[in-house]
């Protein structure tokens, strides 16, 4: 029972840790990361020539669960420039961290420090804390800076705060004495808080990770069932990755990262089972996540594509009006 459970739990973390690449899609942000890193590395490697005046942007767009942060760490993780990335307590010439909500100029500051490994004690003025963020900028010889969830600047901050940000942003970019490249992530809203100022939009590349759609990605999601099955060594039926595929594509609402979990789960109620990957276990998986009714379950109804799976506990394929309000094109009685 023991050397099963092991068995079971290795074959879970295989799946677990695989990282799905979309290949046309992953070797441009792949492309254009490398970039931005020599450029940004170029900076610090003149040696007696000319600098860059200004560092490189780029901007990272795509719907939650898209896999937008993923990728980025999967590149970032694997440069061979970047030796020690994400290990805390190690000089990497690149950094990341997530915007904070809600979002100011000073709490960017502070989130930023933390990120070089500084230690906050006390509560310093903002124009105190992005002076001492470059100089551990330049002490730590950090040269580009990834802020993920970029989102939260757009949502919470007013629009004071957000001219401030990108005012300093645009700052640390064309800095004279040491420019830094940023790498911002985020929901498509980013991309009209950089628009804001075209000095800013001037200095960003831009990638959009678009959602998964059928019957055009049914070949790509088949193959990433597939993939994940192999790595956790768990019988799939021949022909059922591209049969499940556009359930699939629905009950993620296109969305890669989520799609990528379903599958996930669905193989690890399998694997506990003992049983080839069938539709039942998506429709297990499903449930659990979102506690809704059959009827409701995109690989049980038969009417699936009317699902609306953006819901919590849902029993009814559509959104129900609220308490009071008639049905969309309905009148009240």
């Amino acid at each position: 029972m023991i050397a099963a459970d092991a068995l079971l739990s290795t074959a879970a973390a295989n799946v677990v840790n695989s990282y799905v690449p979309v290949t046309e899609r992953d070797k441009k942000l792949a492309s254009e990361v490398d970039r931005l890193v020599q450029i940004a590395l170029s900076r610090t490697e003149s040696h007696g020539g000319t600098p860059p005046r200004e560092a490189p942007g780029l901007l990272v767009v795509g719907a939650s669960g898209a896999g937008k942060t993923t990728a980025i760490h999967h590149i970032l993780g694997r440069h061979p420039r970047l030796k020690n990335f994400g290990v805390e307590g190690e000089l990497c010439p690149m950094i990341s961290f997530d915007a904070p909500a809600p979002t100011t100029l000073l709490q960017l500051g502070r989130e930023l420090l933390r990120a070089t490994g500084y230690p906050i004690m006390n509560d310093p003025k903002r124009h105190i804390v992005w002076e001492m963020v470059r100089d551990r900028l330049r002490l730590t010889g950090v040269v580009a800076i990834h802020i993920d969830e970029f989102h939260n600047v757009t949502r919470t901050a007013n629009s004071i705060e957000r001219d401030q940000i990108l005012a300093t942003l645009k700052s640390l970019l064309n800095d004279r004495h040491w420019p830094v490249a940023l790498l911002l992530s985020g929901l498509p809203e980013v991309v009209d808080f950089v628009n804001a100022d075209p000095q800013v939009a001037r200095r960003m590349r831009a990638i959009s990770f678009s959602r998964l759609v059928a019957p055009v990605d049914v070949p790509f999601v088949g193959k990433i069932v597939v993939k994940l099955t192999s790595k956790a060594t768990c019988p799939c039926p021949g022909g059922f990755s591209e049969e499940i595929a556009p359930r699939l594509i629905h009950a993620a609402d296109g969305s890669l990262g989520i799609l990528v979990e379903i599958i996930v789960e669905a193989i690890g109620h399998a694997l506990r089972r003992a049983e080839p990957l069938c539709i039942q276990h998506f429709e297990d998986a499903y449930a659990l996540r979102t506690a809704c009714s059959r009827s409701v379950n995109p690989f049980a109804a038969e009417e699936w594509e009317t699902i609306e799976v953006t819901r919590l506990l849902a029993t009814t394929p559509q959104k129900e009006p609220a308490p009071g309000k008639p049905p969309r094109g309905g009148r009240k009685a």
